[in-house]
């Protein structure tokens, strides 16, 4: 009974804890904008300031869940429960390519996650008054040289604040959208055997003198990543679309060669859908890798002739 109650008494702690970190990130995102927005930064600064906001303001919309939903652990268990139950007289299918890499892009993703929580900190500790972070709100701002347990202070929390937003965002989409992508396409498999980076890459082209060393690093780790998230994870949640076309395509066949209720089997079939994988509020085909990357690239070049005072045609 007091085991019990001391369990619970740890889960309640840790809810708070929870909300009470989820609380903070709105804040701490919101006093960014307003530093971006109207504080005392010059347009460069605001850029550099811009990446780690949409950061930021990124995680903090996928880590809120104040009410403890639980659709994202249910995800995680509908695909444990399916391999458990009805794909137990399957052998597993052999790795694809996609596999192969998502196996070294996930470990590599994680580790990522306090590499650049690590990386922002080093960055505060040699300068400061980096934009957006606390320290360049000040309006006479410099980059004052020695020990202040202050800033030290400040800079420990603002690294906190990165770490456990990066992780409460990048749990669920390691675990739910990364893996989740690469459930489905194995389930494919099975299915068709049986029937037969933006402004990140701006400021790392443009802006690596402004920024001092090691904590200019964690741009181009950024950029990265996110060129790698989008040429890996959403190439791999675009084949769950053309897979899923041709499922359907290959049942419909098949099933032009039953006998007995052939008609009920073809309504059948053509009341289910193809799959795709939303993100958002949109929904990830073949084409969308590519049309990501080409706006990356325009913008990013836009803001490089345009900062070099030219004109884009």
């Amino acid at each position: 009974m007091n085991s019990g109650r001391m369990i619970l008494t740890k889960n309640l702690r840790h809810i708070r804890m929870f909300r009470l970190q989820s609380v903070l990130s709105v804040v701490y995102v919101g006093a960014m904008l307003a530093n971006i927005c109207f504080g005392w930064l010059t347009l460069t600064e605001r850029l550099q300031g811009f990446v780690f906001f949409s950061l930021y303001f990124f995680c903090s919309i996928q880590k809120w869940n104040w009410n403890l939903d639980i659709a994202g652990i249910q995800v995680i268990n509908s695909f444990l429960d399916y391999e458990d139950e009805l794909l137990a007289d399957n052998a597993p299918p052999p790795l694809s390519l996609g596999a192969k890499m998502m196996r070294i892009f996930i470990p590599a993703g994680e580790i990522s996650l306090s590499a650049v929580a690590l990386l922002q900190f080093l960055l505060l500790r040699y300068a400061p008054c980096t934009p957006p972070f606390i320290m360049s709100m000040q309006p006479n701002c410099t980059n004052r040289a020695g020990f202040s347990a202050v800033q030290l202070g400040v800079h420990l929390f603002e690294g906190w604040m990165f770490w456990h937003m990066m992780m409460a965002a990048g749990c669920w989409f390691v675990h739910v959208f990364f893996t989740g992508i690469l459930s489905l396409l194995s389930y494919f498999k099975i299915l068709n055997r049986r029937s037969n980076l933006i402004i990140a890459q701006y400021v790392t082209i443009n802006h690596y003198s402004d920024i001092a060393m090691p904590g200019f690093l964690a741009f181009p780790l950024i950029a990265v990543n996110c060129l790698t998230t989008n040429v890996v994870v959403f190439t791999l949640a675009a084949f769950v679309n053309s897979a899923s076309e041709k499922v359907m395509e290959s049942l419909g066949k098949k099933a032009g060669g039953l006998s007995g209720k052939k008609l009920l089997i073809k309504r059948q079939i053509r009341g289910c859908s193809v799959l795709k994988v939303k993100f958002g509020s949109n929904f990830i085909d073949r084409g969308t890798p590519l049309v990501m990357q080409t706006f990356c690239i325009n913008q990013t070049v836009s803001l490089t002739l345009i900062k070099q005072g030219k004109k884009v045609h």
